[in-house]
């Protein structure tokens, strides 16, 4: 399987977007929640999809993504990054790898963002903002006031999304976050059960509203 890169990719964005910010009117988002997740990622014609769990707790440094592609295969990223460290486990085998405490703020940035009307992310209206920078956008819908249910960044041809539902706020369980002795193969990290319903990986759909 593919090396999970990019569970990384939007601190890497996020800062080159808010190195060009001059005015704010954005919102600032909870910075602890987990949520059921989908995961679409386009890149030069081609597309994959994950179903599965976030827990992301920037207010402690760290973030645990758990999904399964369309093919039941699973992918458990740990990003501790208070120590540096990514910790991914797929196929029974485990890879630590380098991360930066500067990549572990994913939705800070929407505060600095342009609100840019109100959407539809499969059928649920929410408010869009936006940012953008060289060769990147990343916008962020949200419903409730601060309640993410779409995180997207494009860069060049990649597209990713992530589609939040079941949004839960508030300080995430110590355990989840724990490193396992000597990284043990994912049979003792993985916290999601098989996804057979196919509705889990249809497209989502956005679309703005008609004033």
């Amino acid at each position: 399987m593919k090396n999970f890169a990019v569970l990384l990719i939007v601190g890497c964005v996020v800062g080159a977007a808010l190195a060009a910010v001059e005015s704010a009117q954005g919102v600032y988002l909870p910075t602890s929640f987990s949520s059921n997740v989908q995961l679409f990622i386009s890149a030069s014609g081609h597309s994959t999809n994950y179903y599965g769990t976030l827990y992301y707790d920037y207010s402690k440094l760290r973030r645990r993504l758990t999904v399964q592609d369309q093919m039941g295969r699973t992918i458990d990223a740990l990003a501790r990054f208070d120590l540096e460290k990514q910790y991914q486990i797929s196929d029974g085998h485990c890879s630590v790898s380098y991360i930066s405490r500067n990549e572990a703020d994913w939705f800070g940035w929407v505060a600095s963002a342009q609100s840019v009307g109100t959407f539809q992310v499969n059928g649920q209206s929410c408010n869009m903002f936006q940012l953008q920078a060289q060769n990147s956008v990343l916008s962020c819908c949200v419903v409730n006031g601060n309640i993410p249910i779409l995180l997207r960044f494009q860069t060049g041809p990649t597209d990713t999304q992530y589609v939040f539902s079941n949004v839960h706020v508030g300080a995430q369980p110590e355990a989840l976050f724990q490193i396992p002795a000597m990284c043990p193969r994912a049979k003792g990290l993985n916290t999601i059960t098989s996804v057979d319903n196919a509705e889990y990986f249809r497209p989502v759909i956005i679309k703005m509203e008609d004033n």
